[in-house]
C-alpha cells in the first residue's frame, strides 16, 4: 500500500465526517515529500508519521514494534523540523515517558512563539498524527498551512494527555490557550481548577457548556459543582434540566442517568470505558470523579495491561478498591465463571461498589468492608480531602475512623478459593503489611501482582525487596508498546508508579 494510501485509510478511520478541504490539504503535502528517497527532515517526517501509524494498526506486537522503531528513526532524523520534534516526543509519551516529553515539548513551545505568531516566517505543513483519544484536534491541526501554526496547536493536544491534569493546572491552561476552540480542553481546564478549589473554574465550566449545550458530563459537572458550594438553587436548576429535557429526550443514553438520582444521593453516575456504569462519589474533590467526568477511563497507564491480560475465568483480589475503576474493569473481562473481590475500607467507597455492582448485574463481584493487613484486628483510617489518599495506621488518631482488619490468607479460606491468579494492591504506603498477610496466597498461588510503587516521593522498595526475595521479579509497563520491562536494580523503581510482580 503506497504511504499516502496508509494517510488516507488513517483519516477515514479518525475523522469519518472529514470534509473535502481537509483532504485537498493533505494532498498537497503528499505531494511535496520524495517518499522513495527521503532526504530533508520534512520528508523524513512523514516517513515517520506513516510508520506511527502502521504501528498502531499493526496485526501483531512484534510488528507494530518493528514500525515504532522505524518511525523513531524518521524523527530522530528531522529533530530540525519543528513537528518531527513533536511526533518524536510523542512517541516518549505513548510509551509512558511523560515527564520526559513534557518538558521537551515545552522547549519546542518557547523556540518557535516568535515565528507562531505571525512574524512572517513560514514552513511546509505536515503530516500529523494523533492518538485516538486526541483525534478530536486533528483537523484543526491540517488545515494549517504553515508548520509552525501546526506545531502549536500539536502542542495544545499534546499537552491534554498530561496524566495528572487535574493537578497541573499551568499546562491543561496553556493548552486551553492553545486550542480555545475546543470544548474538551476547556472542560478539562475547569474540572482542574475546580478540583484545587479554585473557583474560577465555575467560569471555564459554564464557557464549556456554552460551547456544547448539551453535553451531559458538563452538566453534570455544573450540577456537582454548584452542591459542593451548597449553591442549592442552582445545582438544582443543572440536574432538573438534565432530567427534565434531556433524559426525556434521550432515556436510553446512560451519560444521563445521574439526573435521575435524589439531590441527597450519596454516589452519583459516570461511565467508565464506555459501558460501565460507576457510581462514584459525588464530589469534585475526588480524583476518579474528575477524570472520568473529563475521560471516561482511568489515567494509569497499567489500566492497559489489565484490561488485555485478563481472561475469563479468572480469580482476582483488588486491594484498596475505592470506587471501583479495577474492580469492575476486572469484573467485566473475568465474566460471569471469574470472581473479584473488592478490598476497601472506606464506607462511601463501599457504597459506591455495592451499587455499581448492582447497576450492572456484576454478580461475579464481592465486597470486603475492611483494610487488607498482616494481622486480624483493626486499624484507624485517615481520611483525606480525595478518597484516593486515605491512609491507615496502627497508631490511635483522633482523625482517623477505626476500621477491621482482614489478612488475603484469611479472605482465601473464607470464600474457599481454589485459584487467585492476579492481585493488585493500592494501599498507600501499607502494601508491605498487606503482603505479610497473604504469604500462603504467594506460596500456592503465585498471582501476579500490581501494586503501587510511589507513595507521594518515595520509592516502596520494601516491597520490592520482599518480592524478590520470594521469586518474583518486577516490572514496568510500557504502554501502546504493551511490554514488561524488567526492573533488575531498585534504582530503576524512581518514577514507577505502579509495579507488576510476577513468578517466571
Amino acid at each position: 500500500m503506497h504511504y499516502a494510501d496508509v494517510y488516507a485509510q488513517y483519516l477515514i478511520y479518525a475523522l469519518p465526517n472529514a470534509d473535502l478541504d481537509i483532504f485537498s490539504h493533505v494532498e498537497a503535502i503528499v505531494e511535496k515529500t520524495n517518499w522513495d528517497e527521503p532526504t530533508t527532515p520534512f520528508d523524513h517526517h512523514n516517513r515517520g508519521v506513516i510508520e506511527i501509524i502502521k504501528a498502531e494498526y499493526a496485526p501483531n506486537l512484534t510488528e507494530r514494534q518493528t514500525h515504532f522503531d522505524s518511525a523513531f528513526k524518521y524523527f530522530q532524523s528531522a529533530l530540525a523540523y519543528p513537528l518531527a520534534r513533536l511526533h518524536y516526543w510523542l512517541l516518549f509519551n505513548l510509551i509512558g515517558e511523560k515527564g520526559l516529553s513534557i518538558n521537551n515539548i515545552f522547549s519546542v513551545l518557547i523556540n518557535y512563539v516568535h515565528p507562531y505568531l505571525g512574524m512572517g516566517e513560514v514552513i511546509p505543513a505536515g503530516l500529523v498524527y494523533l492518538p485516538p483519544q486526541l483525534q478530536q484536534a486533528l483537523a484543526r491541526v491540517l488545515t494549517e498551512t504553515n508548520g509552525f501554526c501546526q506545531s502549536h496547536l500539536l502542542i495544545g493536544a499534546l499537552l491534554t494527555r498530561v496524566r495528572s491534569f487535574y493537578v497541573q493546572t499551568r499546562l491543561i491552561g496553556l493548552a486551553d490557550v492553545l486550542l480555545p476552540d475546543f470544548t474538551s480542553v476547556k472542560f478539562k481546564h475547569a474540572l482542574a481548577h475546580l478540583w484545587n478549589q479554585q473557583h474560577e473554574g465555575l467560569l471555564y465550566l459554564h464557557q464549556a457548556q456554552k460551547q456544547d449545550p448539551a453535553h451531559p458530563t458538563i452538566i453534570q459537572a455544573l450540577y456537582l459543582a454548584y452542591r459542593k458550594l451548597q449553591l442549592f438553587p442552582l445545582s438544582t436548576y443543572w440536574k432538573n434540566l438534565a432530567r427534565d429535557y434531556y433524559l426525556a429526550t434521550d432515556p436510553q443514553n446512560p451519560l444521563w442517568f445521574w439526573s435521575a438520582l435524589p439531590e441527597e444521593s450519596a454516589f452519583t453516575y459516570v461511565l467508565l470505558q464506555g459501558n460501565i456504569l460507576l457510581a462514584v462519589l459525588p464530589d469534585l474533590s475526588q480524583v476518579i470523579t474528575v477524570v472520568l467526568l473529563a475521560d471516561g477511563d482511568w489515567l494509569e497507564d497499567e489500566m492497559e495491561f489489565w484490561v488485555h491480560s485478563l481472561q475469563p475465568g479468572m480469580t482476582v483480589i483488588d486491594v484498596g478498591a475505592n470506587v471501583g475503576v479495577y474492580t469492575f474493569t476486572a469484573a467485566r473481562a473475568v465474566g460471569e465463571t471469574g470472581c473479584v473481590i473488592a478490598i476497601e475500607p472506606f464506607v462511601p467507597c463501599i457504597t459506591c461498589l455495592e451499587e455499581t455492582r448492582r447497576v450492572n448485574n456484576f454478580g461475579q463481584v464481592v465486597i470486603r468492608q475492611a483494610a487488607a493487613s498482616d494481622k486480624t484486628g483493626t486499624v484507624y483510617l485517615c481520611t483525606a480531602g480525595a478518597s484516593e489518599f486515605n491512609t491507615v495506621t496502627e497508631q490511635f488518631s483522633t482523625t482517623g475512623v477505626e476500621v477491621p482488619t482482614v489478612t488475603l490468607d484469611q479472605l482465601t479460606q473464607e470464600l474457599n478459593l481454589s485459584r487467585v491468579d492476579v492481585l493488585k494492591i493500592d494501599a498507600e504506603g501499607h502494601e508491605l503489611a498487606v503482603l505479610r498477610g497473604a504469604e500462603s496466597l504467594l506460596e500456592q498461588h503465585s498471582p501476579v501482582i500490581m501494586y503501587e510503587n510511589m507513595n507521594d516521593q518515595d520509592c516502596n522498595t520494601e516491597v520490592a525487596t520482599y518480592l524478590q526475595e520470594r521469586g518474583y521479579k518486577l516490572y514496568r509497563y510500557r504502554p501502546f508498546l504493551m511490554q514488561l520491562q524488567l526492573i533488575d536494580n531498585l534504582s530503576q523503581l524512581e518514577g514507577v508508579l505502579n509495579v507488576i510482580a510476577r513468578r517466571e
